[in-house]
């Protein structure tokens, strides 16, 4: 049994409980201080749909970036690639991401009015975004087969100003609005959430990879082929050169190891936390079994492909130390 909640308070409510019977056919005392875990189950695969969203734009700004620097020092760009991440930023987050987080933005209003300033500047910069997404799309698209010195400076500016507002704004999301809509949000507000916006299949980053996008998939592939390949260092330096570049070496194995025990101990936790949500919630229904480790194994490989993103960091900066 679900316990009421009054939706009209302004502060962030409390989880809701779940009722059990006590051996004397009344209610459990002490059910309103264990928090009920069906509304953070609910709201996980929201979630994790979010976060792995912005991950995945942040794949395609550092592409973009890589290719503004080119353009900044004069040197041959990738228009086509350019012109692949932002027609997929345009049509697809700008389309569906951000219309998401706005319904959800709107249910935390409903529930902390005193929310309400703070969320409509996400809402504003939201449509921001947008109009700027899209103002660089039309950039690299009327210049198609004409890239001219004043179209590469038009490209250069419009693509570095959404490059700057989308990295601003998915940062001040994941540090402060997201936790917040996670904390205070109900199931019954999840459930809204969910039936209004069934699951969309990313067209890059889904399962099947649609025709636009094969190339800049190919793209993103080569990259962490890359990454893998810089493990093999030695392979390509002469062991002169290796004897005096140890301490870049040093310095970079270091941080790696550091990266490893980091990674290692966030998906530890996260999977504990899984198990023991589990064990709490002594539920009956047997797709909660299902859930719960699938989201934990889901967490895990966010911890590796993060890990596996810092490594190739440190390699890239080592290389170049060395």
């Amino acid at each position: 049994m679900t316990a009421k909640t009054n939706h009209n308070t302004k502060s962030p409510r409390k989880p809701l409980t779940r009722h059990r019977n006590n051996s004397n056919g009344g209610a459990d005392t002490g059910a309103k201080n264990r928090p009920m875990e069906s509304s953070k189950e609910e709201s996980s695969t929201f979630f994790v749909s979010i976060k792995n969203e912005h991950k995945y734009m942040t794949m395609l700004i550092q592409l973009l970036e890589e290719q503004l620097e080119l353009l900044e020092d004069k040197k041959a760009a990738d228009f086509n690639l350019m012109y692949d991440i932002m027609h997929y930023l345009d049509h697809f987050p700008d389309q569906f991401h951000h219309p998401k987080e706005d319904l959800m933005l709107s249910l935390v209003v409903k529930r902390d009015p005193s929310m309400k300033k703070a969320v409509r500047q996400i809402e504003k910069e939201h449509a921001q975004l947008r109009a700027q997404g899209k103002k660089a799309f039309n950039a690299l698209k009327s210049a198609i087969g004409d890239y001219s010195t004043t179209k590469k400076q038009k490209i250069a500016s419009l693509c570095n100003d959404y490059v700057a507002s989308l990295k601003t704004h998915m940062h001040k999301e994941e540090k402060d609005i997201l936790p917040y809509a996670k904390d205070l949000l109900d199931i019954n507000d999840w459930q809204e959430i969910a039936t209004q916006f069934a699951p969309v299949k990313d067209p890059l980053f889904g399962p099947k990879v649609q025709e636009p996008y094969n190339k800049l998939y190919d793209q993103i592939k080569d990259r962490f082929d890359k990454a893998a390949e810089e493990v093999t260092l030695v392979e390509f330096i002469g062991i002169s050169a290796i004897m005096e570049s140890i301490e870049p070496l040093s310095n970079g194995f270091e941080e790696i190891g550091t990266i490893i025990k980091e990674k290692s101990k966030e998906a530890y936790k996260k999977n504990v936390r899984c198990y023991k949500t589990l064990l709490r919630a002594q539920t009956r229904d047997r797709s909660d079994y299902i859930v719960l480790p699938v989201n934990c194994a889901l967490d895990t490989l966010d911890c590796f492909v993060e890990g596996l993103a810092g490594i190739s960091s440190v390699l890239r900066k080592t290389k170049d130390e060395v």
